[in-house]
């Protein structure tokens, strides 16, 4: 054997020895890994075909196991085709971590993020998603590929912006208000108008309003326009530097004279300031028709009453605003012991109990002192709302409190948490993909206003609800394929977890057709249940046909509404699991100013009053009032049956000629009386 072949075999020796040693190591390891537990690190995530793109890998929370990422995937869908839609971006952005994420030639998007909860933004440069406030809430560990979402064709909207004389301006044209069935993000849809002032703007389908901004002429705002999806609207004018006015002066308690006030009025342009002049006085111009909210505010007194005023064509309104004594609020904030707390952020604003009072200002805020206090000098002189966030997500609330009082002790507690799991009735399987909707709260001040809905993606059909105040709350669930279940009177304690289960129904749908008198069928009608479901209103066809899904079984009454015929009630509709009921909706033509109503039924308004059925009114000439029920009157039972408020509605509701007996309460007296329903109108 030669030299050379000798040092070949030795080096083809050696390199044996270091495979079989690394082959040794790799299967040490997997073996160890598999007796301790341990997973191996993931590799790095590749792009698969039809599975979206990953954008952007998830900003993770300090600490946070890139092992424990859930992998979630779903469709983008057009919601009048059913139809993929490819190049819409999505973006999860939870607390601490973020992912993106874009969808394919089949709709189909795909990313990786931590458990938790997400609110998602969808961006398509031909589309638009609901914008309904709705939160993910993705449980960590097992992959979520069912999480899909709806978009809708934008429309596009072409005219010109005018001053008074009728000649061109510049103006940057945006889309003011988007509403109708459903709600869209409108933020960002703007044009600046060519040399002539034409504009052609994308905006979302539903009723929009736009506003030009003509700098020195000022702003104005189209008429509602209602557009479809991926239709086309030419020819609108806008008008700007004209309008009406109207003019005012402030005053002080006993008509004192007033000067560097200022005063708040609030269109549908939004909220602008007025300046005063020495003597109060004050002016504005460029105004529309229609109503304006206004409130006087000075230095060293309470703001004024909200004073609404109607401007019609005519002469300058003018109108006198009296600002009030100085009131104040104040107290102290204790923390979870009693002791004062210092640096503590206190907010005020108007509210009662359950609800807002009207007020153009911003809420106020001020810091306690080292020893807890606060004191608000100048405050509304109505029922106030004081609240306090404390650290470690304590909070302490007050609502109804009145101006003028100075002791009010805030001391701050720990929220609670609703937790639970939501299963199907027929197996007792989880349901996986469900929304669950905070409906009512009572107890707890209302410090934040309605709390937004949530989705939850989860495999085990476990839902969390977290850092709630201490009161009670009601929970409605729903899911696709599935009528609403509620959940009432859950009682939340600070620092406490409390169980809420759901078991959901299979649900029925109800679909039909919305026609004129002479029977041909009207597009563009909003047609919605007023029980049984939580879906969002659908809109109806070029044909007039409209469908409704996730209807709970049960007696049923739906709505139709459109801007140019009266609105229809019609009641008695039974929805029974997997079935369809048919409606066909015969809508009048408008008369009066605005669109008028027709139902069957007796022509009663009820409230629901801590759990009484407590009669608000009656309608002229219905036969509620022919009956003699008034106002006040309880409703112990409907047909020998104590209802709920829902409940109540459809049984009210009915057939034409058909009796319906009342046991009424009415002070100390108690007495039955029989109704016999019949075709209700109520016009403008």
């Amino acid at each position: 054997m030669s030299t050379v072949s000798g040092k070949r075999l030795v080096i083809y020796l050696l390199l044996l020895g270091g495979l079989g040693a690394l082959v040794w190591l790799l299967v040490r390891d997997g073996a160890s890994e598999r007796r301790s537990g341990r997973r191996p690190a993931p590799r790095q995530a590749q792009r698969r075909p039809g599975h979206g793109r990953s954008l952007q890998l998830p900003a993770l929370p300090g600490g946070e196991d890139p092992e424990l990422l859930t992998m979630v995937q779903g469709q983008v869908r057009d919601g009048d085709s059913n139809k993929p839609v490819a190049e819409v971006h999505l973006r999860f952005q939870g607390r601490g971590a973020s992912a993106s994420g874009v969808t394919d030639g089949t709709g189909t998007y795909r990313v990786e993020l931590p458990g938790g909860t997400y609110r998602v933004s969808l961006r398509a440069s031909t589309h638009v998603a609901p914008d309904d406030g709705l939160r993910i809430q993705v449980e960590r560990g097992s992959p979520v590929r069912w999480l899909d979402f709806t978009v809708y064709r934008m429309a596009s909207v072409a005219g010109r912006v005018v001053d008074a004389g009728g000649k061109p301006v510049s103006a940057t044209v945006r889309v003011e208000r988007a509403r109708g069935p459903r709600h869209f993000a409108s933020e960002g849809m703007s044009e600046n108008t060519d040399g002539q002032g034409r504009f052609t703007l994308r905006v979302p389908p539903g009723e929009v309003v736009l506003r030009a901004d003509a700098g020195s002429l000022g702003a104005a705002l189209s008429p509602p326009l209602y557009t479809r999806p991926g239709a086309h609207l030419e020819g609108i004018t806008i008008r700007v530097g004209q309008g009406l006015s109207l003019n005012g002066k402030v005053v002080g308690p006993g008509n004192q004279r007033i000067s560097g006030g200022q005063v708040l009025l609030r269109d549908e342009l939004g909220v602008r300031r007025l300046p005063c002049d020495a003597d109060g006085n004050f002016a504005a111009g460029g105004l529309t028709p229609g109503a304006k909210l206004l409130q006087a505010m000075a230095r060293d007194f309470s703001p004024s009453q909200v004073t609404q005023i109607q401007i019609q064509p005519g002469p300058p309104v003018h109108l006198v605003l009296q600002v009030m004594m100085p009131k104040g609020v104040g107290g102290q904030v204790l923390d979870e012991q009693g002791q004062p707390l210092g640096g503590i952020t206190v907010t005020v604003r108007p509210g009662g109990p359950s609800s807002r009072v009207a007020n153009l200002q911003q809420p106020q805020k001020q810091v306690t002192t080292a020893d807890g206090r606060f004191m608000f000098t100048q405050v509304p002189n109505a029922p106030l709302v004081i609240t306090a966030r404390g650290p470690g997500n304590t909070i302490a609330s007050r609502a109804g409190v009145a101006p003028g009082t100075y002791d009010n002790e805030l001391r701050l507690q720990g929220t609670g948490t609703i937790v639970g799991q939501v299963t199907e009735g027929a197996q007792g399987k989880p349901v996986r993909d469900f929304t669950v909707a905070v409906t009512g709260a009572q107890g707890t001040g209302n410090p934040f206003g309605p709390l937004p809905r949530l989705r939850v993606a989860s495999p085990s059909g476990d839902y969390s609800l977290e850092n709630l105040v201490a009161g009670t709350y009601n929970l409605t669930f729903t899911a696709p394929g599935y009528g609403a279940t509620e959940k009432v009177r859950v009682a939340v304690m600070a620092g406490s977890t409390t169980q809420a289960n759901a078991v959901l129904d299979a649900a029925g749908k109800v679909s039909g057709v919305a026609v004129d008198p002479r029977g041909v069928g009207i597009p563009g009608v909003a047609v919605r249940l007023d029980t049984g479901w939580l879906g969002a209103p659908a809109v109806t066809d070029a044909e007039g046909r409209f469908e409704l899904r996730d209807v709970s079984r049960g007696r049923r009454s739906l709505s139709a509404t459109h801007p140019d015929y009266d609105t229809r009630i019609v009641s008695s509709i039974s929805v029974f699991p997997g079935q369809t009921a048919e409606v066909r909706v015969e809508l009048s033509p408008r008369k009066g100013k605005r669109p008028g109503l027709r139902f069957s039924g007796i022509g009663v308004v009820i409230t629901n009053r801590a759990g009484r059925l407590v009669v608000v009114k009656t309608l002229d000439g219905s036969p509620a009032e022919l009956a003699g029920l008034k106002a006040g009157d309880v409703l112990r039972t409907i047909d020998g049956r104590s209802l709920g408020f829902q409940e109540a509605i459809e049984a009210i509701r009915g057939l034409v000629g058909t009796p319906i007996r009342l046991k009424v309460q009415r002070g100390e007296r108690e007495f039955e009386v029989d109704v016999i329903r019949d075709e209700v109108t109520v016009q403008d």
